[in-house]
């Protein structure tokens, strides 16, 4: 014979509006009713949880309900917050969760919470039974068992009746004139809905300060969260030179690219507009390894770097042959871009009047073999091994260099002058030349 459940009021549910963590200030979200999955204690509850995912606070309001009488409770407080009309269907009986003993685990192994069954019972079970008996059990009214699949078994209790509605009695603010005493007057089976517009009234002292310090706050959680997402914006920026017209310099521009590496023109609708491109228009970009233009449509996605400006230009058709000498300033874009990308990969390994100057002079070998080569070898590298393509394997290298050169700044930074200083001052001391010559003897023995 089944253990009759116990059937309670409705609790009197307060919600809590900021999280209660220390540090966190986050909201707290709208109530819910806890599936228990990674908490089975909480189970049938009634909780509220912090809108910040790093924090995940979850504060349980209620006791453990059976869940089909949760969700039904939940219905009722959000119907009563909006002052809407709760249906009978949802106007049911609250029953608490039934308690389940934890049967006792021998050699670390739990076991079925079935008497008969010798099987080993789940600890994430709402019931400790194996899968066998779990998906064999029988009740009127029983939860979901998430970890066994076993749908719920629900009930159709009747509506509550008037008299014995667990709902709070509505309190009315007026006093008797006789006894000044306040009188209570029961809620009726369905919450009246206020159609009518109440008219307005003016704000307390109180309520205008909190409103305050709610629009303060927002504005403050607002503005960093607008920083970092400029910063973010910021980091995707890539510098264009466009080509309208023959014979007209090129229009320079940096947009965001949030593809970035990869990068579509319809990805710029503002351009497109003005220029009545369609997704099937076609244009020329630059093409750095190649050396040479080549033919793409605005739909097709093309490789982009921030180190260096994506040059493009407009024929009106295929048959529209450009030439370089009806793009004025080619050739200066195309020596500031190789320049960008040297300051960009040799930071570190040479000085600044080197840096300045090193694509306009003939590049030594030294230069092309520890910048050029040994880069690319490097990359195919890390493409093969991990089965990647040439742009994952760009993306792994840059983020590794940038990494680099937090750990290794470059060689005119002031706190390797001022090592080359201190160098300097204590190379003649005893200590420095008894240290030198005890590697030398290292080494040569």
């Amino acid at each position: 014979m089944e253990t009759p459940f116990t059937t309670v009021p409705d609790p009197q549910v307060k919600l809590i509006q900021d999280c209660t963590s220390a540090g966190c200030t986050y909201r707290m979200g709208p109530p819910r009713v806890h599936q228990g999955s990674n908490h089975p204690e909480h189970r049938g509850a009634i909780v509220q949880s912090c809108t910040n995912r790093a924090c995940n606070r979850t504060v349980p309001l209620t006791q453990r309900y059976i869940m089909q009488d949760a969700d039904a409770l939940l219905i009722r407080i959000n119907a009563r917050a909006k002052n809407l009309t709760i249906s009978p269907a949802d106007n049911v009986p609250l029953r608490l969760a039934p308690r389940v003993e934890v049967p006792d685990a021998v050699g670390g192994k739990m076991k079925c919470a079935t008497p008969d069954c010798a099987s080993q019972g789940a600890k994430t079970c709402i019931e400790y039974l194996c899968k066998k008996c779990c998906l064999a059990a029988v009740a009127a009214v029983r939860d979901p068992c998430g970890y066994h699949r076993r749908a719920a078994i629900c009930d159709n209790p009747p509506p509550l009746p008037l008299a014995t509605r667990s709902a709070p009695a509505a309190r009315n603010p007026r006093r008797g004139r006789n006894n000044g005493s306040t009188s209570a007057q029961a809620a009726p089976l369905f919450e009246p809905v206020n159609r009518g517009r109440a008219l307005a009234q003016p704000i307390g002292p109180n309520w205008r300060a909190q409103t305050h310090e709610n629009i303060a706050h927002a504005t403050a959680q607002n503005a960093k969260v607008l920083r970092l997402d400029l910063e973010e914006v910021e980091k995707k920026k890539v510098a264009f030179a466009l080509y309208f017209a023959k014979g007209n310099p090129a229009v320079d521009m940096k947009e965001p690219v949030p593809t970035y590496p990869l990068f579509t023109l319809s990805l710029l609708p503002g351009l497109m507009t003005d220029l009545q491109l369609t997704e099937s228009s076609r244009y020329q970009f630059w093409d750095y390894n190649a050396r040479k233009w080549v033919f793409t449509v605005a739909s097709t996605g093309i490789s982009v770097d921030r180190a260096r400006t994506t040059i493009i230009r407009f024929p009106a058709t295929i048959r529209d042959v450009w030439t370089d000498n009806d793009c004025p300033g080619l050739d200066e874009w195309l020596e500031s871009s190789i320049l960008i990308r040297c300051r960009t990969i040799s930071a570190g390994r040479s000085t600044r009047q080197d840096r300045s100057c090193i694509c306009k002079t003939a590049i030594p070998y030294n230069l092309l073999l520890c910048e050029v080569l040994l880069p690319e070898t490097v990359m195919r590298l890390v493409q093969d091994d991990l089965a990647i393509t040439d742009i994952a394997a760009k993306s792994i290298m840059q983020a590794s260099h940038d990494f680099g050169l937090v750990l290794h700044p470059s060689c005119d930074h002031p706190d390797i002058e001022e090592v080359d200083r201190y160098l300097a001052k204590h190379r003649s001391t005893p200590a420095y030349r008894l240290a030198d010559s005890s590697e030398s003897e290292s080494g040569g023995g």
